[in-house]
């Protein structure tokens, strides 16, 4: 049973008996009653705080020199925070910026070559850098 918003009227007082004995509605369309909300957010806020987590976009695995993740610092960072960029080489092998360029100075030879597949190491130039890298 439903109250009608306007006439405060059941929906039954609103069928009508047929002479054979089946209801039919007089209504032709049935209205929505949408009750009037008393409430109201009466609070304010004065300080919100929030906490961020992020990561590379660079797959699992750890730094091919150092074997640490991306997401903590190099063996020459050391300190948690400090900014500790990737690169990643035409190969797509991902590293620690601080460990592939202490890699490449420490080579001797006349070019330097990628830790893990030893093709000639080059950094990758942007566009390159979209996809997921091999770690």
């Amino acid at each position: 049973m439903r109250l009608c918003p306007k006439t405060n009227k059941t929906q039954n007082d609103d069928l009508k008996t047929k002479e054979s004995g089946s209801l039919v509605c007089t209504k032709e369309k049935p209205s929505i009653y949408k009750l009037p909300t008393q409430t109201r957010l009466k609070l304010s806020i004065r300080r919100w705080n929030v906490a961020a987590k992020w990561r590379w976009n660079i797959g699992e695995g750890p730094c091919g020199i150092c074997r640490e993740t991306f997401d903590s610092c190099c063996v020459t960072c050391r300190t948690p925070g400090d900014e500790c960029p990737i690169a990643i080489g035409i190969c797509r092998h991902a590293f620690h910026m601080h460990c592939i360029i202490k890699w490449t100075k420490s080579q001797k030879v006349a070019y330097p070559l990628c830790p893990l597949c030893r093709q000639k190491w080059e950094f990758a130039p942007m566009e390159h850098t979209s996809g997921c890298p091999k770690s």
